[in-house]
């Protein structure tokens, strides 16, 4: 279980990034933001475990973080300790000089990975909806990339 949660917090998304994440839900296989931000921190991650990236500098639309569920905040407390080894990161107004908060570790790690899920599942930004056939394409992709994460790298 998760130290602490602020589920009054909005997480950040870079408001440049809006028509990757709407590209991503229209597929209705990641049609919820946590799934989006989770995957998007993992792919972050694997491509560069030690730097977090750059941290979201124009933020659109923020997503409430009681939209997350008890996996997705523990998911958030292991990446912030295993990038900062401070156990501090996951208390109440824990951060870390250089990090920031674990929240702040978790966005960056989405807006160096969401580029990358976007451009791995080659989706058409003017594209209204997706079919059932589509969306099963969309699916197979997803599966290949969890069994095999350096496929989109």
């Amino acid at each position: 279980m998760s130290y602490y949660v602020d589920r009054d917090l909005r997480l950040a998304r870079e408001k440049e990034y809006g028509y990757m994440f709407d590209a991503i839900r229209k597929t209705k296989v990641l049609d919820q933001y946590p799934q989006i931000f989770r995957l998007s921190a993992a792919i972050g991650y694997y491509k560069d475990p030690t730097s977090p990236g750059e941290e979201v500098k124009n933020s659109g639309e923020k997503v409430m973080l009681n939209f997350f569920n008890e996996i997705d905040y523990n998911y958030i407390d292991i990446l912030a300790f295993k990038i900062t080894g401070k156990q501090i990161i996951v208390k109440k107004d824990g951060e870390v000089p250089i990090f920031g908060s674990k929240y702040t570790i978790f966005e960056k790690y989405v807006k160096k990975g969401l580029p990358i899920l976007y451009n791995y599942l080659n989706l058409d930004k003017e594209k209204l909806f997706y079919t059932d056939e589509e969306s099963y394409e969309v699916a197979l992709k997803i599966i290949n990339l969890l069994l095999n994460p350096s496929a989109c790298l």
